[in-house]
Protein backbone atom coordinates (compact mmCIF):
# COMPACT_ATOMS: atom_id res chain seq x y z
CA UNK A 1 0.00 0.00 0.00
CA UNK A 2 0.85 3.43 -0.86
CA UNK A 3 3.06 5.09 2.15
CA UNK A 4 1.04 8.45 3.62
CA UNK A 5 1.65 10.65 6.48
CA UNK A 6 -1.05 12.22 8.00
CA UNK A 7 -0.80 15.01 10.95
CA UNK A 8 -0.99 13.86 14.16
CA UNK A 9 -4.63 12.76 15.73
CA UNK A 10 -4.41 12.32 19.60
CA UNK A 11 -7.40 10.36 21.01
CA UNK A 12 -8.31 10.10 24.60
CA UNK A 13 -9.98 7.74 26.53
CA UNK A 14 -13.24 9.44 26.93
CA UNK A 15 -12.70 11.18 23.05
CA UNK A 16 -15.77 9.98 20.43
CA UNK A 17 -13.52 11.57 17.35
CA UNK A 18 -13.64 9.45 14.32
CA UNK A 19 -10.73 9.31 11.86
CA UNK A 20 -11.43 7.47 8.29
CA UNK A 21 -8.41 6.64 7.01
CA UNK A 22 -8.73 5.25 3.07
CA UNK A 23 -5.71 2.77 2.00
CA UNK A 24 -4.49 3.11 -1.75
CA UNK A 25 -2.95 -0.13 -3.46
CA UNK A 26 -0.43 0.58 -6.26
CA UNK A 27 -0.92 -2.67 -7.99
CA UNK A 28 2.12 -1.61 -10.72
CA UNK A 29 4.47 -1.41 -7.85
CA UNK A 30 7.48 -4.22 -7.62
CA UNK A 31 6.24 -3.61 -3.60
CA UNK A 32 2.87 -4.82 -4.07
CA UNK A 33 3.88 -7.88 -6.53
CA UNK A 34 3.85 -6.54 -10.28
CA UNK A 35 6.68 -7.23 -12.78
CA UNK A 36 8.44 -6.39 -15.76
CA UNK A 37 6.47 -8.59 -18.41
CA UNK A 38 8.64 -7.28 -20.98
CA UNK A 39 10.08 -3.82 -22.56
CA UNK A 40 11.71 -2.22 -25.71
CA UNK A 41 15.23 -0.76 -26.31
CA UNK A 42 18.52 -1.55 -24.38
CA UNK A 43 18.53 -2.91 -20.55
CA UNK A 44 19.99 -0.12 -19.08
CA UNK A 45 19.92 -1.96 -15.08
CA UNK A 46 23.42 -2.35 -15.02
CA UNK A 47 23.70 1.15 -14.74
CA UNK A 48 20.43 1.28 -12.06
CA UNK A 49 18.23 2.32 -14.95
CA UNK A 50 16.51 -0.95 -15.81
CA UNK A 51 12.78 -1.21 -16.57
CA UNK A 52 12.09 -2.62 -13.22
CA UNK A 53 13.06 1.28 -12.12
CA UNK A 54 9.76 2.59 -13.78
CA UNK A 55 7.38 0.73 -11.64
CA UNK A 56 9.70 1.36 -8.04
CA UNK A 57 7.35 4.17 -6.99
CA UNK A 58 9.82 6.92 -6.51
CA UNK A 59 10.38 9.41 -8.60
CA UNK A 60 14.54 9.67 -8.21
CA UNK A 61 14.79 6.80 -10.26
CA UNK A 62 13.47 5.94 -13.80
CA UNK A 63 13.60 3.45 -16.24
CA UNK A 64 16.09 4.94 -19.30
CA UNK A 65 15.81 3.50 -22.31
CA UNK A 66 15.97 5.28 -26.47
CA UNK A 67 14.52 5.95 -29.25
CA UNK A 68 17.10 4.98 -31.57
CA UNK A 69 18.70 1.96 -31.63
CA UNK A 70 22.73 0.59 -32.15
CA UNK A 71 21.84 1.23 -35.81
CA UNK A 72 19.87 4.56 -35.80
CA UNK A 73 16.70 3.22 -36.52
CA UNK A 74 13.78 4.78 -34.98
CA UNK A 75 11.81 2.73 -32.09
CA UNK A 76 8.81 3.67 -29.69
CA UNK A 77 10.03 3.03 -25.91
CA UNK A 78 7.53 1.04 -24.33
CA UNK A 79 7.40 -1.43 -20.99
CA UNK A 80 4.55 -4.26 -20.00
CA UNK A 81 3.90 -4.37 -16.50
CA UNK A 82 1.94 -7.40 -15.21
CA UNK A 83 0.03 -6.77 -12.03
CA UNK A 84 -0.30 -9.39 -9.43
CA UNK A 85 -3.88 -9.96 -10.23
CA UNK A 86 -6.73 -8.57 -12.27
CA UNK A 87 -7.78 -5.32 -10.83
CA UNK A 88 -10.72 -2.28 -11.68
CA UNK A 89 -8.09 0.64 -12.63
CA UNK A 90 -9.30 4.04 -11.21
CA UNK A 91 -5.91 5.94 -12.49
CA UNK A 92 -2.44 5.64 -13.41
CA UNK A 93 1.02 7.78 -12.19
CA UNK A 94 2.89 9.37 -14.74
CA UNK A 95 6.06 11.17 -13.97
CA UNK A 96 7.22 12.14 -17.81
CA UNK A 97 10.76 13.39 -16.55
CA UNK A 98 13.91 12.80 -17.66
CA UNK A 99 15.98 10.16 -15.23
CA UNK A 100 19.26 8.35 -15.59
CA UNK A 101 21.33 11.41 -16.27
CA UNK A 102 19.37 12.76 -19.25
CA UNK A 103 18.65 15.71 -20.56
CA UNK A 104 15.17 17.22 -20.52
CA UNK A 105 15.17 16.25 -24.39
CA UNK A 106 14.36 12.52 -22.79
CA UNK A 107 10.95 13.36 -21.11
CA UNK A 108 7.76 11.75 -22.21
CA UNK A 109 6.23 14.41 -24.74
CA UNK A 110 3.13 12.04 -26.17
CA UNK A 111 2.03 8.68 -24.27
CA UNK A 112 -0.48 5.67 -24.58
CA UNK A 113 -1.36 3.51 -21.82
CA UNK A 114 -3.11 0.15 -22.68
CA UNK A 115 -4.49 -2.13 -20.46
CA UNK A 116 -5.45 -6.26 -20.93
CA UNK A 117 -6.89 -8.78 -19.18
CA UNK A 118 -4.34 -11.72 -21.01
CA UNK A 119 -1.58 -9.66 -22.64
CA UNK A 120 -2.94 -10.32 -26.39
CA UNK A 121 -5.41 -8.66 -26.64
CA UNK A 122 -5.17 -4.71 -25.59
CA UNK A 123 -7.28 -1.62 -25.34
CA UNK A 124 -6.41 2.12 -25.49
CA UNK A 125 -6.75 3.06 -21.55
CA UNK A 126 -5.43 6.73 -22.33
CA UNK A 127 -3.37 8.65 -24.45
CA UNK A 128 -2.38 12.14 -23.61
CA UNK A 129 0.39 14.87 -23.84
CA UNK A 130 2.36 16.46 -20.73
CA UNK A 131 4.68 19.32 -20.88
CA UNK A 132 7.44 21.39 -19.10
CA UNK A 133 4.92 21.73 -15.89
CA UNK A 134 3.77 17.84 -15.48
CA UNK A 135 7.99 16.96 -15.23
CA UNK A 136 9.69 15.71 -11.88
CA UNK A 137 5.97 14.94 -10.07
CA UNK A 138 3.43 12.33 -10.41
CA UNK A 139 0.67 13.07 -12.93
CA UNK A 140 -2.73 10.99 -12.10
CA UNK A 141 -5.04 10.16 -15.06
CA UNK A 142 -8.06 8.11 -15.27
CA UNK A 143 -8.43 5.87 -18.10
CA UNK A 144 -10.87 6.59 -20.42
CA UNK A 145 -11.38 2.76 -21.64
CA UNK A 146 -10.00 -0.77 -20.59
CA UNK A 147 -10.35 0.36 -16.72
CA UNK A 148 -12.05 -3.10 -16.10
CA UNK A 149 -10.51 -6.63 -15.30
CA UNK A 150 -6.99 -5.46 -16.23
CA UNK A 151 -3.98 -7.79 -15.34
CA UNK A 152 -1.68 -6.18 -17.97
CA UNK A 153 -0.72 -2.29 -18.22
CA UNK A 154 1.37 -1.14 -21.21
CA UNK A 155 3.00 3.10 -21.38
CA UNK A 156 4.18 3.79 -25.05
CA UNK A 157 6.36 6.80 -25.05
CA UNK A 158 5.43 8.44 -28.43
CA UNK A 159 7.56 11.24 -28.72
CA UNK A 160 9.92 13.88 -26.40
CA UNK A 161 8.71 16.57 -25.07
CA UNK A 162 11.74 18.99 -26.42
CA UNK A 163 13.77 18.50 -29.76
CA UNK A 164 17.51 18.29 -29.10
CA UNK A 165 19.25 21.27 -30.94
CA UNK A 166 21.21 20.41 -33.99
CA UNK A 167 24.86 21.69 -34.12
CA UNK A 168 27.62 21.70 -37.08
CA UNK A 169 27.31 21.73 -40.53
CA UNK A 170 23.82 22.51 -42.18
CA UNK A 171 22.21 22.69 -38.77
Amino acid sequence: YDRVVLPTVTVTADDATVVNWKLRRDWASIFGGATVESFTGPDYSGFGCGPDKAIDQTLGNGWGSDSIDENGAHITPEIVVKLPVSVNVTEFGIDPANTCGDDATASTKDYRVETSGDGTTWTVAKEGTFGNADRGRLNLVAPTAGATNVRYVRFTMLSQQLVAPCSGPGA
